[in-house]
């Protein structure tokens, strides 16, 4: 009985939701004495109707849950946020670096660097044209000229032919790179892709993997001209991972990168899904122009 409103059973319980039991059916004198003298003829019950007193077990023992439960995650140690307090001088396996509205770089360079400039060739627009049409008008047979590369996944200017003599926005290009990076170029190259579906595979530069490339290049530039892509850097110094991040490459940006992400990262430009009915059309192209040379940085590794 200890369950039973009291107040209920003197006829003047007033609480809205109060937490013990109320039965309309409970004998009052079987309730405050635990006898009856109408036992025999009594019209109430001498019992709690056993329906409402499982609902407040039932709803007292879940609250004791809730309560052991709090109490137990209360006893738990809290998840942390942060893995060590220790401040850490170690360089980031990679920096990115963006300058805009310069006529040189200003930038202090580091062996970890990516650097984004986005408006060296802001104000050129028809570069993508230009330079098609003028390895187009070379005398070369384009068949030959112009060839798979990459076990097929895009096109390049073939460079064994001096067809750059005769492409004065490519050579333009070219010293553009050379005079704003204050960069010794050693080699350049013309990629075309035609369709979306054309991509460049992850892979390291030379002087990654030549000693004798290594002594003078250690800086790669890329411009992009045509169909916005993107180019694509993966983790390469961790067998158990192959991380990619990526970033897109609108019409004339120009992009680079220093020695030790050509080392530790392999870079290409991602391919675009499309659907089986497909068909290319010309404003699908884009061209990247690169160059690899040598410009002074801080080697930070």
């Amino acid at each position: 009985m200890k369950n039973v409103c009291r107040d209920y059973m003197n006829k003047n319980c007033i609480r809205n939701n109060c937490k013990f039991i109320h039965d309309p059916e409970l004998c009052v004198d079987f309730y405050k004495t635990g006898k009856c003298n109408n036992k025999d003829i009594c019209t109430f019950t001498h019992k709690i109707n056993n329906e409402l007193l499982q609902n407040f077990l039932n709803k007292n023992n879940s609250k004791n849950d809730n309560k052991n439960d709090n109490k137990n995650n209360n006893n738990k140690k809290p998840i942390k946020n942060t893995e060590s307090f220790e401040a850490n001088y170690n360089p980031p396996d990679m920096r990115i670096q963006y300058e805009y509205g310069k006529n040189r770089c200003e930038l202090q360079i580091q062996s970890n660097d990516v650097i984004i400039v986005p408006d060296l060739f802001r104000d050129d627009k028809n570069i993508y044209d230009k330079i098609l049409d003028e390895v187009f008008s070379t005398d070369y047979d384009k068949n030959i000229l112009i060839k798979p590369w990459h076990e097929g996944c895009h096109l390049i200017v073939d460079d064994h032919y001096e067809w750059k003599k005769d492409c004065p926005t490519f050579n333009y290009v070219i010293n553009k790179i050379a005079d704003y990076f204050n960069m010794d170029i050693k080699a350049t190259r013309l990629n075309w892709m035609q369709k979306l579906t054309d991509f460049k595979f992850q892979h390291h530069d030379a002087a990654a993997l030549k000693p004798e490339k290594a002594k003078v290049q250690n800086f790669t530039v890329g411009v992009s001209f045509g169909y916005t892509r993107d180019i694509a850097f993966q983790v390469a110094n961790h067998n158990d991972c192959r991380n990619v991040i990526s970033f897109p490459l609108p019409n004339g940006t120009t992009y680079c990168f220093s020695k030790d992400i050509n080392i530790n990262w392999r870079h290409g430009v991602s391919a675009i899904k499309t659907d089986k009915s497909y068909v290319h059309k010309p404003e699908d192209g884009r061209i990247s122009i690169i160059a690899w040379g040598y410009t002074r940085q801080i080697d930070v590794n």
